[in-house]
């Protein structure tokens, strides 16, 4: 169990709470802040897998040398 935000859509609640969405911030003029939110329980190995992919790009980026 636990609790998690869900990602906002304007949808009914029921149809939010199964979305997830990962969202980088650097437009935003935040950069280093990336936002995961939503998703299913069944699903969060994977998101899991997609944030952490999105990180060590953006890391990589800044270092080249970092997660040979």
């Amino acid at each position: 169990g636990g609790l998690r935000p869900l990602a906002e859509t304007g949808e009914d609640t029921y149809n939010a709470s199964r979305r997830s969405d990962l969202h980088d911030h650097a437009d935003d003029g935040m950069e280093g802040l990336i936002t995961a939110a939503g998703g299913k329980y069944t699903t969060s190995r994977h998101f899991a897998e997609e944030i952490f992919s999105r990180v060590v790009k953006k890391v990589k980026k800044k270092d080249p040398f970092i997660y040979k």
